[in-house]
C-alpha cells in the first residue's frame, strides 16, 4: 500500500511511501493501518492505481476496527501509550476552540524500541524524524 506523507517530505523525495497493512516479520504480526492516509495517497497522480478489491479490503478492515473500537476521552495532562505494530488506532473529529489560550495542544512521541517488533515500512518512514513541511526544519526523534 502507498501512504501519503502529508507534505512531510524533503525536496526530491516522493510524496508517499510504501508499507503493507499486515506484515509477519520474525514470526510476529505487525500492523499499520491508516485508511485515510492510504486513500488520500491513491488520489494523487504519482501513485499506482488502487484496485477495487484493495479499496473494498480497506473499507472492510475499517468497518471491523470500528466494530471493536474503544472510545476514550483524553483530558489535559493525560498520556496514552500504544504499540503501533499491534494496535489499530485513530482519533475522532474534534472542533477546536477559537480562543488561542484554549486551543488543543497534542504532542506525539514516537518511541522506537527494537525489542517490540521489526520495523515495517510504516515505522521506517519516521525513523529519521518528521518534516514539519516541505523545506522546513525537521523534528528529530
Amino acid at each position: 500500500m502507498c501512504w501519503t506523507k502529508h507534505c512531510e517530505y524533503a525536496a526530491g523525495e516522493l510524496p508517499y511511501y510504501q508499507s503493507p497493512v499486515f506484515n509477519f516479520l520474525q514470526e510476529k504480526l505487525c500492523t499499520s493501518f491508516g485508511p485515510k492516509h492510504i486513500l488520500k495517497e491513491y488520489d494523487l497522480p504519482e501513485t499506482p492505481t488502487l484496485t477495487q478489491l484493495q479499496r473494498d479490503a480497506i473499507h472492510k478492515a475499517e468497518e471491523i476496527a470500528n466494530d471493536y473500537r474503544c472510545d476514550m476521552a483524553l483530558e489535559a495532562g493525560d498520556m496514552q501509550f500504544l504499540n503501533n505494530y499491534v494496535t489499530l488506532h485513530t482519533r475522532s473529529e474534534y472542533e477546536d476552540f477559537a480562543d488561542p489560550a484554549k486551543k488543543r495542544l497534542l504532542w506525539r512521541l514516537w518511541l522506537m524500541n527494537p525489542d517490540l517488533r521489526s520495523r515495517t515500512g510504516y515505522s521506517q518512514q519516521w525513523q529519521d524524524g518528521v518534516r514539519v513541511g516541505v523545506g522546513q526544519s525537521q523534528i528529530r526523534l
